[in-house]
C-alpha cells in the first residue's frame, strides 16, 4: 500500500488565521534568523577586505577585471538564485530551501582555503552567493509568526544581520587575516556558520497552521472565477516598479563592501583604519535597519487601507535614499579626509534603512495565495542590482582607473530609484483589484 500523502488541514489553517500574533516562540525565531544570517553575511565584506592577500597569492594584478572576478561571481549568485522558486515551491517548503541555501554557503567556505587556482576561487564564490535566497525565505516564514503591523520590525532581525555580518567581516580582517592568513579567516567563519546552522534547525518551527493556510488559500483562489484572480507576477506593472524603486538599495548594498575599502586604499589609508570604517558603518547601518522597521510599523498602525500602508512604507525608502545620496556625495568629494570618508560610508550604508519595509510591503500588496510568487519575482528584479552594481562599478574602476567614477553612478541611480518610488504610489494595488474568497483571508 502506498503511503498517504500529506494533505493540508482546514482546522490548522483556521487556527493560524485566528492567531493573535502574541506567541512567545516567535522571538526564538527572530534570534535564530539573526544569528545564522549574521554569520552568513560575513562573506559580504570579509572577501573584499582579504582580496589583496588572495590576489597576491595567485599573482593577480589589481588593475584587471580578473582581480574583481570573485566579487562579480558572488554578486551573480545573489541575483540569479531568485529565479529558482519554480511554481512557488519555496513558499510551502521553506525548511528544505533553507537547508539548500546553508549548504551552498558552508561547503564552499571550507573549500575556498584549499583552492589551487584562482578560477576555483571564482567558482566557489558564485556558489556562495546562492545563499541570498534566504531574504525571501525569511519574509515568507516570519509572516506566519507576526501580524502585518509587526512584520517590518520582525524582518529587521535577519536584515540587520546583513550589515552586522559586514562589520564582523571588518573585525575578521583586523584580528585574523592580518595576524594569520585569509585561509584561517575562512575556516573560522565556515565553522561558526555551521554551528549557527545547527542551532537554527534545532529551534526552527513553522507557525502552526501557516503552511496549511497557504496551500488552502491557493486552492480556493484558483477555484474562484477567473476575473477575480490576480494575473501572474510578470504581468503586474507593480512587480517592476517595486523592483526598480529598490534598485539603488541592492546596487549599493552589493557595492559598498568593496567600494568603501577601494576608495580608502586609493587615498592610502592604512588597512586597519579602513577596517575600522567598515565595522563602524556596519554597526550603525544595523541600527538604521531597526529604526526604519520601527518607523514603518508605527506609520502603518494608523493606516486603514492597503494603499495607505504601501505609501507609508515607501516613505522610509525616501528617507534612506536622501541619506545615501548625501553619503555618496561625501565619499566622492570629501573622501580624502578620513572623518568625511567614515561619515560618508555610514550615510551611504543607511540606504538599508528601508529594507524591512520593502520586504514587508511585498507581502501586503497582493492576495495571500500569490504573495509568495510575487515576493520572489519582484525580488528577482530588485536583485539584479546585486550584480549590476558591482559590474558597472568595476567596469568604471578598471576602465577609468578611478574609483570615484563609481560614486557618480550611484548619485544618478539613487535619484532614478526615488523617482520610481514616488511614481509607484499612484498605482492601484493588486490586493485591491483582486480579492480571494472571504474564507481564505486572515483576520487580524
Amino acid at each position: 500500500m502506498s503511503p498517504t500523502r500529506w494533505q493540508p488541514s482546514a482546522t490548522q489553517a483556521e487556527m493560524w488565521k485566528n492567531a493573535d500574533g502574541r506567541r512567545p516562540y516567535r522571538w526564538v525565531m527572530i534570534a535564530i534568523w539573526f544569528l545564522m544570517m549574521t554569520l552568513n553575511s560575513v562573506s559580504l565584506t570579509a572577501y573584499p577586505l582579504a582580496l589583496p592577500h588572495i590576489a597576491h597569492e595567485f599573482a593577480v594584478s589589481p588593475d584587471t577585471f580578473g582581480y574583481y572576478a570573485g566579487i562579480l561571481s558572488y554578486s551573480l549568485g545573489l541575483f540569479i538564485v531568485y529565479f529558482t522558486d519554480i511554481k512557488g515551491w519555496m513558499s510551502v517548503r521553506v525548511r528544505l530551501a533553507i537547508i539548500l541555501a546553508q549548504a551552498v554557503m558552508i561547503i564552499p567556505s571550507f573549500l575556498l582555503p584549499l583552492a589551487s587556482s584562482y578560477t576555483t576561487v571564482i567558482v566557489l564564490r558564485f556558489v556562495q552567493g546562492l545563499w541570498f535566497i534566504e531574504l525571501g525565505l525569511a519574509t515568507v516564514q516570519l509572516k506566519g509568526w507576526f501580524r502585518q503591523s509587526q512584520i517590518a520590525l520582525a524582518l529587521a532581525a535577519p536584515l540587520s544581520a546583513l550589515v552586522v555580518g559586514s562589520a564582523m567581516g571588518g573585525l575578521l580582517e583586523k584580528v585574523l587575516v592580518q595576524a594569520s592568513s585569509w585561509q584561517t579567516g575562512d575556516y573560522v567563519t565556515a565553522g561558526a556558520t555551521a554551528v549557527a546552522t545547527l542551532i537554527f534547525f534545532v529551534f526552527y518551527r513553522d507557525a502552526e497552521g501557516y503552511r496549511d493556510f497557504l496551500v488552502l488559500s491557493a486552492r480556493s483562489y484558483h477555484a474562484a472565477r477567473k476575473d477575480a484572480r490576480c494575473p501572474s507576477s510578470w504581468r503586474l506593472r507593480l512587480s517592476y516598479m517595486i523592483g526598480l524603486s529598490q534598485l539603488a538599495t541592492t546596487m549599493a548594498f552589493a557595492s559598498i563592501p568593496f567600494l568603501v575599502p577601494a576608495l580608502g586604499s586609493a587615498h592610502h589609508y592604512a588597512s586597519g583604519r579602513i577596517a575600522d570604517t567598515v565595522m563602524l558603518y556596519g554597526m550603525l547601518a544595523a541600527v538604521g535597519v531597526w529604526a526604519g522597521a520601527w518607523l514603518g510599523d508605527v506609520w502603518t498602525r494608523t493606516t486603514s487601507t492597503a494603499q495607505a500602508t504601501f505609501r507609508a512604507r515607501n516613505r522610509t525608502r525616501t528617507i534612506s535614499q536622501i541619506a545615501a545620496f548625501i553619503g555618496f556625495a561625501l565619499l566622492l568629494f570629501g573622501g580624502a579626509h578620513y572623518v568625511l570618508y567614515s561619515v560618508g560610508a555610514v550615510l551611504a550604508a543607511l540606504i538599508l534603512f528601508n529594507i524591512p519595509n520593502y520586504w514587508a510591503e511585498m507581502g501586503e500588496v497582493t492576495p495571500p495565495a500569490v504573495a509568495g510568487n510575487f515576493i520572489f519575482f519582484s525580488g528577482a528584479i530588485a536583485s539584479s542590482g546585486f550584480f549590476l552594481g558591482p559590474l558597472i562599478s568595476i567596469v568604471l574602476i578598471v576602465e577609468a582607473h578611478s574609483v570615484e567614477t563609481a560614486f557618480v553612478l550611484f548619485l544618478f541611480i539613487i535619484a532614478l530609484s526615488e523617482g520610481v518610488n514616488l511614481w509607484q504610489n499612484t498605482v492601484r494595488l493588486p490586493i485591491d483589484q483582486y480579492r480571494l474568497p472571504e474564507s481564505s483571508e486572515r483576520t487580524e
